[in-house]
């Protein structure tokens, strides 16, 4: 039982861990990390998509 419990810990702290991971590796075409969208950089981004998107009539 303290085995499992603490096997389940440990694979919790590693999804955490990877998930943490994927929070500052940058995304591909944008080479921006997906923390970094809600930065400065990130909202200049995503208006300029979005202006860019309207303009084409995407």
């Amino acid at each position: 039982m303290l085995q499992s419990l603490v096997s389940w810990l440990f694979g919790l702290f590693e999804q955490f861990s990877l998930f943490g991971t994927w929070l500052t590796t940058d995304l591909p075409h944008i080479d921006l990390a997906p923390l970094e969208l809600i930065s400065y950089a990130g909202i200049t981004f995503i208006i300029g998509f979005l202006i860019v998107r309207l303009v084409i009539g995407g």
